[in-house]
Protein backbone atom coordinates (compact mmCIF):
# COMPACT_ATOMS: atom_id res chain seq x y z
CA UNK A 1 0.00 0.00 0.00
CA UNK A 2 2.69 2.16 0.85
CA UNK A 3 4.43 1.58 -2.51
CA UNK A 4 1.49 2.49 -4.43
CA UNK A 5 0.86 5.78 -2.68
CA UNK A 6 4.68 6.70 -3.62
CA UNK A 7 4.11 5.45 -7.24
CA UNK A 8 1.06 7.78 -7.79
CA UNK A 9 2.96 10.83 -5.66
CA UNK A 10 5.79 10.39 -8.26
CA UNK A 11 3.36 10.32 -11.34
CA UNK A 12 1.53 13.47 -10.09
CA UNK A 13 4.85 14.91 -9.92
CA UNK A 14 6.51 14.33 -12.76
CA UNK A 15 2.79 15.25 -14.18
CA UNK A 16 3.43 18.79 -12.53
CA UNK A 17 7.15 18.70 -14.35
CA UNK A 18 5.32 18.00 -17.99
CA UNK A 19 3.25 20.79 -17.28
CA UNK A 20 5.95 23.33 -16.32
CA UNK A 21 7.96 22.26 -19.09
CA UNK A 22 5.03 22.71 -21.56
CA UNK A 23 4.33 26.32 -20.51
CA UNK A 24 7.99 27.02 -20.80
CA UNK A 25 8.02 26.19 -24.43
CA UNK A 26 4.99 28.02 -24.87
CA UNK A 27 6.15 31.24 -23.30
CA UNK A 28 9.35 30.39 -25.46
CA UNK A 29 6.84 30.75 -28.20
CA UNK A 30 5.01 33.73 -27.65
CA UNK A 31 8.05 35.45 -27.22
CA UNK A 32 9.63 34.52 -30.04
CA UNK A 33 6.36 34.94 -32.27
CA UNK A 34 6.69 38.26 -30.44
CA UNK A 35 9.81 39.13 -31.69
CA UNK A 36 9.57 38.37 -35.31
CA UNK A 37 6.27 40.46 -34.87
CA UNK A 38 8.15 43.62 -34.10
CA UNK A 39 11.27 42.87 -36.53
CA UNK A 40 8.76 43.21 -39.14
CA UNK A 41 7.27 46.28 -37.57
CA UNK A 42 10.49 48.19 -38.03
CA UNK A 43 11.49 46.59 -41.25
CA UNK A 44 8.48 48.52 -41.93
CA UNK A 45 9.44 51.77 -40.55
CA UNK A 46 12.56 51.58 -41.92
CA UNK A 47 11.44 51.07 -45.62
CA UNK A 48 9.34 54.23 -44.94
CA UNK A 49 12.35 56.08 -43.50
CA UNK A 50 14.54 54.55 -46.86
CA UNK A 51 11.91 56.13 -49.39
CA UNK A 52 11.40 59.59 -47.06
CA UNK A 53 15.09 59.87 -47.52
CA UNK A 54 15.24 59.25 -51.30
CA UNK A 55 12.19 61.50 -52.12
CA UNK A 56 13.94 64.25 -50.20
CA UNK A 57 17.06 63.89 -52.43
CA UNK A 58 14.95 63.82 -55.46
CA UNK A 59 13.39 67.02 -54.02
CA UNK A 60 16.53 69.08 -52.83
CA UNK A 61 18.17 68.26 -56.31
CA UNK A 62 15.21 69.60 -57.92
CA UNK A 63 15.39 73.10 -56.24
CA UNK A 64 19.18 72.76 -56.72
CA UNK A 65 18.75 73.10 -59.89
CA UNK A 66 16.02 75.93 -59.98
CA UNK A 67 18.28 77.75 -58.01
CA UNK A 68 21.11 77.39 -60.64
CA UNK A 69 18.65 77.94 -63.18
CA UNK A 70 17.36 81.53 -61.61
CA UNK A 71 20.52 82.91 -61.42
CA UNK A 72 20.44 84.73 -64.45
CA UNK A 73 18.41 86.78 -62.97
CA UNK A 74 21.12 88.80 -61.01
CA UNK A 75 23.32 89.32 -64.43
CA UNK A 76 22.72 92.15 -66.59
CA UNK A 77 20.00 90.85 -69.30
CA UNK A 78 19.94 93.67 -71.88
CA UNK A 79 17.27 92.30 -73.30
CA UNK A 80 14.87 93.64 -70.65
CA UNK A 81 12.37 95.73 -71.45
CA UNK A 82 14.03 99.59 -70.61
CA UNK A 83 17.47 99.04 -70.68
CA UNK A 84 19.05 101.16 -73.17
CA UNK A 85 21.88 99.60 -74.99
CA UNK A 86 22.56 101.69 -77.66
CA UNK A 87 26.56 99.44 -78.54
CA UNK A 88 24.69 96.66 -79.16
CA UNK A 89 22.09 95.81 -81.44
CA UNK A 90 21.25 92.30 -80.11
CA UNK A 91 21.80 90.61 -76.96
CA UNK A 92 24.16 87.29 -77.02
CA UNK A 93 22.60 86.58 -73.68
CA UNK A 94 20.00 83.96 -73.79
CA UNK A 95 17.59 84.28 -70.72
CA UNK A 96 17.29 80.24 -70.49
CA UNK A 97 20.72 79.32 -70.22
CA UNK A 98 22.52 79.69 -66.84
CA UNK A 99 25.96 81.20 -66.48
CA UNK A 100 27.36 78.16 -63.92
CA UNK A 101 31.31 79.81 -63.90
CA UNK A 102 29.35 83.59 -62.91
CA UNK A 103 31.27 85.13 -60.33
CA UNK A 104 30.98 88.35 -58.59
CA UNK A 105 34.32 90.61 -59.38
CA UNK A 106 36.53 91.12 -56.53
CA UNK A 107 36.26 94.69 -54.61
CA UNK A 108 39.34 96.79 -56.36
CA UNK A 109 42.02 97.54 -53.51
CA UNK A 110 42.42 101.10 -52.71
CA UNK A 111 45.95 102.39 -53.52
CA UNK A 112 47.46 105.21 -50.88
CA UNK A 113 48.64 107.94 -52.56
CA UNK A 114 52.37 106.95 -51.42
CA UNK A 115 52.13 104.10 -53.93
CA UNK A 116 50.69 106.26 -56.74
CA UNK A 117 53.29 108.76 -56.81
CA UNK A 118 56.96 109.02 -54.57
CA UNK A 119 56.89 113.14 -52.94
CA UNK A 120 58.93 114.71 -55.77
CA UNK A 121 55.74 113.90 -57.86
CA UNK A 122 53.01 115.40 -55.44
CA UNK A 123 55.44 118.70 -55.62
CA UNK A 124 54.95 118.81 -59.55
CA UNK A 125 51.17 118.26 -59.21
CA UNK A 126 50.87 120.54 -56.51
CA UNK A 127 52.74 123.27 -58.61
CA UNK A 128 50.45 122.96 -61.30
CA UNK A 129 47.53 122.93 -59.39
CA UNK A 130 48.55 126.47 -58.23
CA UNK A 131 49.11 127.39 -61.50
CA UNK A 132 45.64 127.06 -62.17
CA UNK A 133 46.00 124.28 -64.16
CA UNK A 134 42.64 122.56 -65.20
CA UNK A 135 42.09 119.04 -62.89
CA UNK A 136 41.34 117.43 -66.83
CA UNK A 137 45.00 118.81 -67.72
CA UNK A 138 46.70 117.31 -64.63
CA UNK A 139 44.67 114.14 -64.43
CA UNK A 140 45.78 113.61 -68.37
CA UNK A 141 49.41 113.64 -67.27
CA UNK A 142 49.32 112.16 -63.82
CA UNK A 143 46.35 109.29 -64.68
CA UNK A 144 46.53 107.76 -61.46
CA UNK A 145 44.96 111.07 -59.56
CA UNK A 146 41.16 109.95 -58.82
CA UNK A 147 39.63 113.42 -58.27
CA UNK A 148 40.13 116.49 -56.70
CA UNK A 149 40.50 115.90 -53.31
CA UNK A 150 43.83 113.69 -53.64
CA UNK A 151 45.56 117.30 -54.27
CA UNK A 152 44.26 118.60 -51.45
CA UNK A 153 45.34 115.42 -49.44
CA UNK A 154 49.23 115.24 -50.76
CA UNK A 155 48.92 119.18 -49.67
CA UNK A 156 48.40 117.77 -46.44
CA UNK A 157 50.67 115.15 -46.23
CA UNK A 158 53.48 116.99 -47.20
CA UNK A 159 52.67 119.96 -44.83
CA UNK A 160 52.85 117.43 -41.85
CA UNK A 161 55.59 115.40 -43.08
CA UNK A 162 53.13 112.65 -44.43
CA UNK A 163 50.33 110.65 -43.75
CA UNK A 164 49.62 108.98 -40.75
CA UNK A 165 50.39 105.63 -42.67
CA UNK A 166 53.38 106.98 -43.86
CA UNK A 167 54.73 107.73 -40.58
CA UNK A 168 53.55 104.28 -38.50
CA UNK A 169 56.11 102.57 -41.38
CA UNK A 170 58.90 105.34 -40.81
CA UNK A 171 57.99 104.56 -36.83
CA UNK A 172 58.56 100.90 -37.68
CA UNK A 173 61.67 101.35 -39.53
CA UNK A 174 63.19 103.46 -37.02
CA UNK A 175 62.60 101.26 -34.25
CA UNK A 176 64.09 98.25 -36.46
CA UNK A 177 67.34 100.18 -37.34
CA UNK A 178 67.39 100.54 -33.44
CA UNK A 179 66.94 97.25 -32.41
CA UNK A 180 69.66 95.91 -35.51
CA UNK A 181 72.42 98.60 -33.90
CA UNK A 182 71.70 97.25 -30.78
CA UNK A 183 71.92 93.48 -31.10
CA UNK A 184 75.51 94.51 -33.70
CA UNK A 185 76.93 95.54 -30.40
CA UNK A 186 75.53 92.79 -28.26
CA UNK A 187 73.67 95.20 -26.13
CA UNK A 188 70.55 93.33 -23.72
CA UNK A 189 67.69 94.34 -25.39
CA UNK A 190 64.20 94.31 -24.24
CA UNK A 191 60.33 95.11 -24.75
CA UNK A 192 60.66 98.82 -22.73
CA UNK A 193 63.86 99.39 -25.11
CA UNK A 194 61.62 98.81 -28.51
CA UNK A 195 58.52 100.76 -26.94
CA UNK A 196 61.16 103.66 -25.82
CA UNK A 197 62.68 103.94 -29.67
CA UNK A 198 59.37 103.78 -31.02
CA UNK A 199 57.86 107.24 -28.71
CA UNK A 200 61.16 108.86 -29.49
CA UNK A 201 60.99 108.40 -33.38
CA UNK A 202 56.67 108.97 -33.01
CA UNK A 203 57.98 112.28 -31.18
CA UNK A 204 60.52 113.06 -34.24
CA UNK A 205 57.67 112.58 -36.66
CA UNK A 206 55.12 114.79 -35.24
CA UNK A 207 52.78 111.61 -34.23
CA UNK A 208 51.69 112.89 -30.38
CA UNK A 209 49.18 110.15 -30.27
CA UNK A 210 51.14 106.88 -30.72
CA UNK A 211 51.18 105.09 -27.78
CA UNK A 212 53.24 102.21 -28.47
CA UNK A 213 50.89 99.92 -27.16
CA UNK A 214 51.26 96.49 -26.50
CA UNK A 215 49.71 95.35 -29.77
CA UNK A 216 51.62 97.44 -31.43
CA UNK A 217 54.96 95.80 -29.98
CA UNK A 218 53.86 92.07 -30.36
CA UNK A 219 52.65 92.99 -34.09
CA UNK A 220 56.14 94.48 -34.36
CA UNK A 221 57.72 91.82 -32.84
CA UNK A 222 56.02 89.07 -34.74
CA UNK A 223 56.83 90.59 -37.87
CA UNK A 224 59.99 90.72 -37.72
CA UNK A 225 60.38 87.40 -36.43
CA UNK A 226 61.90 88.81 -32.74
CA UNK A 227 61.88 86.34 -29.77
CA UNK A 228 63.10 86.45 -26.20
CA UNK A 229 66.79 84.30 -25.65
CA UNK A 230 68.49 83.25 -23.05
CA UNK A 231 71.81 84.69 -22.63
CA UNK A 232 74.31 81.67 -22.90
CA UNK A 233 77.62 83.86 -23.73
CA UNK A 234 79.30 86.76 -22.31
CA UNK A 235 82.57 88.59 -23.60
CA UNK A 236 83.97 92.10 -23.59
CA UNK A 237 84.50 94.57 -25.79
CA UNK A 238 88.44 93.95 -25.76
CA UNK A 239 87.40 90.13 -27.06
CA UNK A 240 84.91 91.49 -29.47
CA UNK A 241 88.16 93.51 -31.37
CA UNK A 242 90.35 90.67 -31.10
CA UNK A 243 87.86 87.98 -32.48
CA UNK A 244 88.71 88.62 -35.78
CA UNK A 245 92.73 87.61 -35.18
CA UNK A 246 91.08 84.45 -32.71
CA UNK A 247 89.45 83.18 -35.49
CA UNK A 248 92.17 83.33 -37.66
CA UNK A 249 94.69 81.07 -34.84
CA UNK A 250 91.91 78.96 -34.82
CA UNK A 251 91.40 78.20 -38.15
CA UNK A 252 95.26 77.34 -38.54
CA UNK A 253 95.31 75.33 -35.41
CA UNK A 254 91.95 73.17 -37.52
CA UNK A 255 94.48 73.10 -41.03
CA UNK A 256 97.71 71.87 -38.24
CA UNK A 257 95.34 69.09 -36.68
CA UNK A 258 94.20 67.80 -39.58
CA UNK A 259 97.69 67.25 -41.14
CA UNK A 260 98.51 65.43 -37.61
CA UNK A 261 95.01 63.19 -37.84
CA UNK A 262 95.98 62.56 -41.41
CA UNK A 263 99.52 61.34 -40.30
CA UNK A 264 98.12 59.03 -37.35
CA UNK A 265 95.35 56.33 -36.74
CA UNK A 266 92.00 57.63 -35.01
CA UNK A 267 92.80 55.46 -32.04
CA UNK A 268 96.09 57.35 -31.49
CA UNK A 269 94.03 60.58 -31.60
CA UNK A 270 92.64 62.20 -28.11
CA UNK A 271 90.37 65.07 -26.76
CA UNK A 272 90.40 65.48 -23.28
CA UNK A 273 88.38 68.21 -21.09
CA UNK A 274 87.03 68.95 -17.86
CA UNK A 275 83.55 69.69 -17.23
CA UNK A 276 81.42 70.36 -14.05
CA UNK A 277 78.47 68.17 -12.60
CA UNK A 278 75.95 69.74 -10.28
CA UNK A 279 75.87 67.16 -7.44
CA UNK A 280 71.97 67.05 -7.98
CA UNK A 281 70.78 67.86 -11.31
CA UNK A 282 67.41 69.39 -11.85
CA UNK A 283 65.49 71.12 -14.64
CA UNK A 284 65.01 75.00 -14.82
CA UNK A 285 61.55 74.12 -16.24
CA UNK A 286 58.32 72.28 -15.88
CA UNK A 287 54.93 71.95 -16.79
CA UNK A 288 52.50 73.44 -14.67
CA UNK A 289 48.83 75.02 -14.87
CA UNK A 290 48.80 78.24 -16.33
CA UNK A 291 48.13 80.95 -13.61
CA UNK A 292 50.25 79.65 -10.92
CA UNK A 293 52.43 81.85 -9.02
CA UNK A 294 55.24 79.56 -7.68
CA UNK A 295 56.65 76.69 -9.16
CA UNK A 296 58.75 74.64 -7.02
CA UNK A 297 60.21 71.09 -7.32
CA UNK A 298 61.47 69.03 -4.70
CA UNK A 299 65.42 67.73 -4.20
CA UNK A 300 66.88 65.70 -1.31
CA UNK A 301 69.24 68.75 -0.78
CA UNK A 302 69.13 72.45 -1.75
CA UNK A 303 72.83 73.21 -1.49
CA UNK A 304 73.57 70.11 -3.96
CA UNK A 305 71.94 72.36 -6.90
CA UNK A 306 74.43 74.78 -6.89
CA UNK A 307 77.74 72.42 -5.65
CA UNK A 308 79.64 70.57 -8.26
CA UNK A 309 82.22 67.32 -8.83
CA UNK A 310 84.10 67.29 -11.84
CA UNK A 311 84.22 64.79 -14.53
CA UNK A 312 87.66 64.85 -16.79
CA UNK A 313 86.50 63.00 -20.11
CA UNK A 314 88.83 61.52 -22.29
CA UNK A 315 87.84 60.58 -26.25
CA UNK A 316 89.54 59.30 -29.49
CA UNK A 317 88.90 60.15 -32.82
CA UNK A 318 87.90 56.81 -33.62
CA UNK A 319 84.93 57.58 -31.89
CA UNK A 320 85.50 55.93 -28.32
CA UNK A 321 85.34 56.95 -24.30
CA UNK A 322 87.92 55.88 -22.76
CA UNK A 323 87.21 53.99 -19.14
CA UNK A 324 88.36 54.52 -16.31
CA UNK A 325 87.03 58.23 -16.39
CA UNK A 326 88.53 60.54 -13.60
CA UNK A 327 85.69 62.04 -11.26
CA UNK A 328 87.04 64.87 -8.50
CA UNK A 329 84.21 64.95 -5.87
CA UNK A 330 83.69 67.60 -3.47
CA UNK A 331 84.80 66.40 -0.05
CA UNK A 332 85.96 68.93 2.37
CA UNK A 333 86.74 66.56 5.19
CA UNK A 334 87.42 63.15 3.11
CA UNK A 335 85.84 59.73 5.05
CA UNK A 336 88.47 57.03 5.27
CA UNK A 337 86.11 55.32 3.56
CA UNK A 338 85.91 57.10 0.04
CA UNK A 339 87.86 54.87 -1.84
CA UNK A 340 86.27 51.69 -0.05
CA UNK A 341 82.74 52.65 -1.25
CA UNK A 342 83.65 54.00 -4.57
CA UNK A 343 85.69 50.24 -5.33
CA UNK A 344 82.65 49.16 -6.83
CA UNK A 345 81.95 51.73 -9.56
CA UNK A 346 84.14 50.39 -12.58
CA UNK A 347 83.50 52.96 -14.67
CA UNK A 348 85.12 56.15 -12.85
CA UNK A 349 88.00 56.27 -11.03
CA UNK A 350 87.62 58.75 -7.86
CA UNK A 351 89.14 61.37 -6.60
CA UNK A 352 88.51 64.33 -4.13
CA UNK A 353 89.37 67.89 -2.99
CA UNK A 354 87.85 70.42 -1.07
CA UNK A 355 86.15 72.28 -3.89
CA UNK A 356 85.29 69.12 -5.99
CA UNK A 357 87.67 71.20 -8.85
CA UNK A 358 90.17 69.59 -10.61
CA UNK A 359 94.04 70.25 -8.92
CA UNK A 360 97.33 70.68 -11.07
CA UNK A 361 98.90 67.47 -9.11
CA UNK A 362 95.61 65.60 -10.41
CA UNK A 363 96.45 67.01 -13.63
CA UNK A 364 99.49 65.26 -13.27
CA UNK A 365 97.82 62.01 -11.91
CA UNK A 366 95.52 61.73 -14.79
CA UNK A 367 98.18 62.08 -17.66
CA UNK A 368 100.34 59.11 -15.36
CA UNK A 369 97.49 56.88 -14.39
CA UNK A 370 95.00 57.11 -17.07
CA UNK A 371 95.82 58.79 -20.04
CA UNK A 372 99.12 56.82 -20.88
CA UNK A 373 97.89 53.32 -20.13
CA UNK A 374 95.03 53.83 -22.34
CA UNK A 375 96.74 56.12 -25.20
CA UNK A 376 99.93 54.00 -25.79
CA UNK A 377 103.41 55.43 -27.01
CA UNK A 378 103.20 57.86 -29.73
CA UNK A 379 99.83 59.17 -29.24
CA UNK A 380 98.91 62.71 -30.20
CA UNK A 381 96.49 64.87 -27.05
CA UNK A 382 94.58 67.53 -27.75
CA UNK A 383 93.83 69.76 -24.86
CA UNK A 384 93.02 73.46 -23.69
CA UNK A 385 95.65 75.66 -22.11
CA UNK A 386 94.52 74.88 -18.32
CA UNK A 387 97.58 75.26 -15.88
CA UNK A 388 97.60 71.21 -15.09
CA UNK A 389 97.62 70.39 -18.23
CA UNK A 390 100.96 72.19 -19.20
CA UNK A 391 102.76 71.06 -15.61
CA UNK A 392 101.64 67.46 -16.94
CA UNK A 393 103.23 68.04 -19.89
CA UNK A 394 106.73 69.53 -18.21
CA UNK A 395 106.72 66.45 -15.94
CA UNK A 396 106.29 63.86 -18.85
CA UNK A 397 109.01 62.16 -20.77
CA UNK A 398 107.76 63.38 -24.14
CA UNK A 399 106.16 60.11 -24.99
CA UNK A 400 102.92 62.30 -25.41
CA UNK A 401 102.61 64.58 -28.29
CA UNK A 402 100.00 67.61 -27.12
CA UNK A 403 98.66 69.94 -29.06
CA UNK A 404 97.35 73.17 -26.73
CA UNK A 405 94.34 74.84 -28.37
CA UNK A 406 94.31 78.78 -28.84
CA UNK A 407 93.32 80.86 -25.57
CA UNK A 408 89.27 81.30 -25.66
CA UNK A 409 88.70 78.78 -28.47
CA UNK A 410 87.32 76.17 -26.43
CA UNK A 411 84.10 76.52 -27.35
CA UNK A 412 84.45 76.28 -31.15
CA UNK A 413 87.37 73.83 -31.90
CA UNK A 414 87.39 71.65 -28.46
CA UNK A 415 85.24 68.64 -29.49
CA UNK A 416 84.41 67.60 -26.41
CA UNK A 417 82.82 71.10 -25.89
CA UNK A 418 81.38 71.85 -29.27
CA UNK A 419 78.94 68.58 -29.40
CA UNK A 420 79.90 66.35 -26.00
CA UNK A 421 79.50 68.01 -23.14
CA UNK A 422 75.79 69.14 -23.57
CA UNK A 423 74.18 65.70 -24.64
CA UNK A 424 76.03 64.29 -21.51
CA UNK A 425 74.65 66.33 -19.42
CA UNK A 426 71.07 66.23 -20.96
CA UNK A 427 71.21 62.72 -19.89
CA UNK A 428 72.29 62.64 -16.53
CA UNK A 429 69.58 65.10 -15.78
CA UNK A 430 66.81 63.19 -17.70
CA UNK A 431 67.86 60.36 -15.89
CA UNK A 432 68.15 62.12 -11.99
CA UNK A 433 64.49 63.02 -12.79
CA UNK A 434 63.75 59.52 -13.66
CA UNK A 435 65.41 57.96 -10.33
CA UNK A 436 63.43 61.07 -8.84
CA UNK A 437 60.34 59.96 -9.81
CA UNK A 438 60.46 56.95 -9.63
CA UNK A 439 62.98 55.74 -6.52
CA UNK A 440 61.61 58.19 -3.98
CA UNK A 441 64.09 56.55 -1.25
CA UNK A 442 67.61 57.16 -3.32
CA UNK A 443 69.44 59.74 -2.51
CA UNK A 444 71.04 61.43 -5.83
CA UNK A 445 72.99 64.06 -3.70
CA UNK A 446 75.46 61.56 -1.42
CA UNK A 447 78.54 60.30 -2.62
CA UNK A 448 77.21 56.84 -3.52
CA UNK A 449 74.24 58.71 -5.31
CA UNK A 450 76.38 60.32 -7.38
CA UNK A 451 79.21 57.91 -8.24
CA UNK A 452 76.18 55.97 -9.14
CA UNK A 453 74.77 58.22 -11.43
CA UNK A 454 77.88 58.83 -12.98
CA UNK A 455 78.75 55.29 -13.30
CA UNK A 456 75.76 54.27 -14.82
CA UNK A 457 75.84 57.33 -17.49
CA UNK A 458 79.55 56.51 -18.58
CA UNK A 459 78.88 52.91 -19.41
CA UNK A 460 75.58 54.05 -21.42
CA UNK A 461 78.06 56.98 -23.62
CA UNK A 462 80.81 53.93 -24.16
CA UNK A 463 78.54 51.69 -25.62
CA UNK A 464 79.57 51.00 -29.37
CA UNK A 465 75.75 52.67 -30.74
CA UNK A 466 77.22 56.04 -29.21
CA UNK A 467 80.84 55.91 -31.33
CA UNK A 468 79.23 58.21 -34.10
CA UNK A 469 77.93 60.36 -32.10
CA UNK A 470 81.88 61.25 -30.45
CA UNK A 471 82.98 60.80 -33.79
CA UNK A 472 80.80 63.43 -35.35
CA UNK A 473 81.98 65.61 -32.40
Amino acid sequence: MDQKLLFNKLLQANDVKDKQLLNAKLQHANEIQKTEEENQKFQKQLEKMTTAFANMQVTNKKKIQELDQSRYKYVLDFKKEGFDDEMSEESDCDGNDSDEDYSLPPEPKRIRLEEKYPTEVWEQIIEKSEKGWKFSTIQAQHKKLSDRKEIQRMKQYLGTDGSKIQKFCDINLAVLRDFLNMRNELEEIHDRDLVDSALKAADELGLPTFKASEGWLHQFKKKNGIVSRKINAVVTKAQLGNQPELDTVIEEFRENMKVVIAEKRLEKVFNADQTGIKQEMISGRTLAIKGEKKIKAVVKRVNATTHSYTVQVLISAAGKLVLPVMVVFCEPKRPACFEQQLLPFKNIKAYSTNSGIMTSQLGITWLQDIYKPNAGENSVLMVDSWTGYRQAIDQDNGSVQVHILPPKSTSVAQPLDVYFNRPFKNFIRLLSCKIRRNFKEFDLSNREGMATLIDITIGQFSAPVFNAMIQYS
